[in-house]
């Protein structure tokens, strides 16, 4: 008699093995069975546990995961950025305000990077929250550096990071145009004059 095939089978849960977040963290990945039912994968470690019985609760871990590896390598970036600052010229107030946005949102970034320890707290209405604040962060960036400067290809990176996410991706995407658009059309239209460290000159 041939055997039924499990509904999470060997090579399903290989793969999940393979996937379970946190593991960076120096967790580790076991499987629980029972007799009669399909195996589960959990994960625990010193900042809690998890439990994925399915593929899809898999990729939600691996998702949580993510997110907090990205948030904490902002945490980076952020630092770098601000010890670089002072040894560049340019707007001081621009810059005041670039630097306040990333401390900023480096603090919103602690806050959810605690919240998602527990991955049922995980929300893409909360990471949408973080995902404006990185607005406000990328863009007084570009106004630091210049509208029209390489600067905008750091939006261009956040979107495709934010991207991989389910959820709210593409009201992310709206937001960013529409900020780009209007920053671009006013600097264009002479409304303001471009006050980044490499500036639009006009030329004869």
């Amino acid at each position: 008699m041939t055997r039924p095939k499990d509904t999470f089978g060997e090579d399903d849960e290989t793969q999940a093995m393979a996937a379970i977040p946190f593991q960076r963290d120096g967790t580790q990945a076991t499987r629980t069975s029972h007799p009669g039912q399909s195996g589960s994968v959990s994960a625990s470690g010193p900042e809690g546990s998890a439990s994925a019985t399915s593929p899809a609760d898999v990729m939600r871990l691996a998702e949580v995961a993510r997110t907090r590896m990205v948030i904490r390598s902002g945490w980076v970036l952020g630092a770098v950025t601000i010890a670089a600052l002072p040894l560049l010229s340019g707007d001081r107030t621009v810059r005041w305000v670039f630097t306040g946005a990333i401390v900023a949102a480096i603090a919103h970034g602690i806050v959810l990077d605690r919240i998602f320890r527990d991955p049922a707290r995980f929300s893409h209405r909360k990471l949408l929250g973080l995902g404006l604040t990185m607005v406000v962060v990328v863009y007084s960036g570009i106004l630091y550096f210049g509208v029209f400067s390489a600067a905008p290809v750091l939006m261009v990176m956040g979107l495709s990071v934010y991207s991989r996410t389910e959820g709210s991706a593409l009201l992310f995407f709206i937001v960013v145009v529409v900020v780009q658009a209007v920053l671009s059309t006013i600097v264009i239209a002479g409304v303001i004059e471009d006050p980044g460290l490499f500036p639009v000159v006009d030329t004869p």
